[in-house]
């Protein structure tokens, strides 16, 4: 009777740990999982103290396979495609989108439309442009020149006349 228990509640334990990846249960059902597996364990140890040993040591070696074998080969199946964003969302493309066109604006020169202190509002090549100084302040109508894009961010300092 307590072999059966044993099995029963494995397979009801790897069951629930299927379910977590469908169900957003914020780990209670991860917890179940581990209460299954556990109980499962003492119900072997009941058996028999041998048949507790291997059945606890064949659940340490099957449950990390099982949840491996969960991520490596659930996004390839018709589920996982569904339940995984593959493709970026249009936010996304478009901060890309401007990230890549901000890297024109490299070296570029402009003036400053708002007080940057340090960030704030400048216009170059005729577009306004959030950019943020090297730390200091300048005032409106200050020559700039941009000097870093990083990502959406430009960097720029005060244009040196020579």
């Amino acid at each position: 009777m307590y072999y059966g228990l044993a099995f029963a509640l494995f397979f009801a334990g790897v069951g629930v740990l299927v379910a977590e990846v469908f169900i957003v249960s914020f780990g209670v059902l991860t917890l179940a999982a581990l209460g299954c597996f556990v109980g499962g364990c003492v119900f072997a140890f009941y058996a028999n103290q041998t048949f507790g040993m291997i059945f606890t040591l064949g659940n340490l070696i099957a449950v990390p396979i099982i949840v491996y074998l969960l991520i490596k080969y659930l996004p390839k199946t018709g589920v996982g495609r569904h339940l995984i964003r593959i493709k970026p969302s249009s936010e996304e493309k478009t901060v890309s989108d401007q990230v890549k066109k901000n890297k024109r604006f490299m070296g570029a020169h402009g003036v400053a439309v708002s007080m940057l202190r340090p960030a704030g509002i400048a216009e170059i090549d005729g577009e306004r442009i959030d950019v943020v100084t090297e730390g200091v302040f300048l005032d409106p109508g200050t020559l700039l020149e941009v000097i870093e894009v990083s990502g959406n961010r430009l960097v720029v300092k005060r244009l040196e006349r020579t």
